[in-house]
């Protein structure tokens, strides 16, 4: 039989192809040339390969003691390892559906539903390897020939997942950001203005929503929050409405300060590839231009997504805490049996990070002691899911995110981060000779609708955002009601900086929830807008 047998190879192509195509899956946020892949593929890869060999040369050398034979079973037990994240969002999908905890479906089961699906995936992973290898030592004649078929399979797997890397890569290169409008724009300096201007906070809070939003679906009134804000001499936008209801797509039109049809038109409503509007957010022309006026640029790192690192950035801020505080890690580990042991762990680490990133922005004034004004990005993801703060700022439990509503979980988080954010102004404003620009607005609605929303209601709550300014020295002039962010430093840079960049028409563009067709978007601006 070792004469015929073909090569094993699957225990190997198997190790390697959940992280492959996790990488694939997620590849218009990463890149392949970026120095941290070597962290999120090459090492993940890595430490997998050497976990299958060991477990390929321990059970062979000393268990089942027959090669093929231990090659499938360690097939399996990958399966399983790799698997468990996938099948457990599927339980909790179903768990949602009955209610949100099986005890009240099933009287007297006393494990939580996280714990009885580890307990399940655990004895059921565990009898079907035993009854597998029951029969494998019944049909050893079988083995080569499965053997040979898994080769094939996971082989095809990772080929697979090889081919959607390089042809996102492939795409990125051709469709170089540099064309894009907003690359030909030159960002000279304008003589005179490098002494003198003002700091310029721009803080993003994820999925922020306007107050009618609030009062009227949520049943929250923020008035508290927006009264605090114009006793600060912020000017609010009341019927402020996002131009794109995709966070990276949103960032890229507010920081070119132009819309992205042209976006669209080049790479087809039907790509996921988002490698090119993150570049616009990282390579920006309010970034560029301000630059090239003697600001200082820091940016507000994120785990992933726009602002997870700007290269351009005279300053990264890296709040990002934890063993896996890299976002793709985090998926990679949720993907797999050591998910239960780091889903607490990384929860906190969420909030660690949350809590410092407001901790740190009143302080980022003094880093530069040549007294250069400076240009600060804060992208924070909160109020936006996961719900990991009460309205006192309290954790919140696995248990009681899955049993508590999620129009509550969103509220009692947003009024904690309206606390994080008054606490962060009353220190950037301590000194009243102190006068930056600060810029506070939500990216887009909420994502978590309240049950039965129209669709109308629906784009609404989606598009509708606070959109708030502090704009000193007769800035605000040019603000209105229903300015979006694709104007806000077009006002600024027309008012501070001596620009004539026209005023664009307010547009909303609107795309299904779903990451994969952002670039799918439909304008929905007279659905969207106030009535005048």
């Amino acid at each position: 039989m070792s004469e015929k047998a073909p090569r094993l190879l699957h225990p190997f192509l198997f190790a390697i192809a959940p992280i492959f195509f996790l990488f694939s899956h997620n590849i218009d946020e990463l890149s392949l040339f970026d120095q941290r892949t070597l962290v999120r593929l090459v090492l993940p890869c890595v430490l997998s390969l050497g976990l299958s060999w060991a477990l390929l040369l321990s059970l062979d050398r000393f268990v089942i003691k027959d090669r093929w034979r231990t090659g499938v079973l360690v097939s399996l037990l990958l399966f399983l390892f790799f698997g468990f994240g996938h099948a457990q969002n599927l339980y909790l999908r179903l768990v949602e559906h009955l209610g949100g905890d099986l005890r009240h479906v099933l009287p007297g089961l006393k494990l939580g539903h996280y714990k009885l699906f580890f307990a399940l995936w655990t004895a059921g992973g565990l009898g079907a390897t035993w009854l597998i290898d029951h029969r494998l030592r019944r049909h050893r004649a079988s083995v080569p020939a499965l053997t040979a078929y898994l080769n094939h399979v996971a082989a095809i797997l990772v080929i697979m997942a090889t081919i959607g890397i390089g042809w996102t890569e492939i795409q990125s290169t051709l469709h170089s950001p540099g064309k894009m409008a907003s690359e030909q724009v030159q960002a000279s300096p304008i003589q005179g203005i490098t002494r003198g201007r003002p700091d310029i906070y721009y803080i993003i809070l994820d999925a922020y929503a306007a107050a009618d939003t609030l009062r009227d679906s949520f049943g929250f009134d923020n008035r508290e929050f927006l009264d605090y804000l114009t006793g600060k001499g912020f000017c609010l936008a009341a019927k402020s409405c996002c131009n794109y209801n995709s966070t990276v797509l949103s960032l890229a039109s507010s920081l070119n300060f132009e819309h992205l049809d042209h976006l669209r038109d080049k790479l087809g409503r039907e790509t996921a590839n988002l490698s090119l509007p993150l570049r616009m957010v990282e390579n920006s022309r309010i970034m560029r231009f301000l630059k090239a006026n003697g600001y200082a640029f820091i940016n507000f790192k994120t785990p992933t997504g726009p602002a997870s690192r700007n290269r351009n950035a005279d300053w990264d801020v890296d709040c990002n805490r934890g063993l896996v505080a890299d976002d793709f890690l985090r998926i990679l580990v949720e993907t797999t049996l050591l998910e239960p042991f780091f889903r607490i762990y990384n929860a906190d680490s969420r909030r660690e990070r949350i809590l410092c990133q407001m901790a740190s922005l009143p302080g980022v004034r003094g880093k530069f002691s040549d007294r250069r004004p400076i240009f600060v990005i804060a992208h924070i993801l909160c109020p936006h899911y996961p719900y990991i703060f009460g309205r006192d700022g309290q954790a919140v439990s696995d248990a009681a995110s899955h049993q508590t509503p999620k129009k509550k979980l969103y509220v009692d988080q947003l009024a904690f981060v309206n606390k994080l954010v008054m606490t962060m102004l009353d220190r950037l404003l301590a000194d009243p000779y102190y006068r930056p620009l600060i810029i506070l607005q939500g990216d887009h609605g909420p994502m978590d609708m309240p049950a039965g929303r129209t669709e109308e209601e629906t784009i609404h709550n989606r598009t509708r955002i606070l959109n708030a300014y502090l704009l000193p020295d007769g800035g605000a002039a040019g603000l209105y009601a229903s300015i979006s962010p694709v104007n806000t430093f077009r006002v600024i840079l027309n008012h501070y900086f001596g620009t004539a960049y026209p005023l664009l028409v307010d547009r909303t563009f609107y795309a299904k929830s779903n990451y994969k067709t952002v670039f799918d978007f439909q304008e929905v601006t007279a659905i969207a807008r106030y009535p005048q």
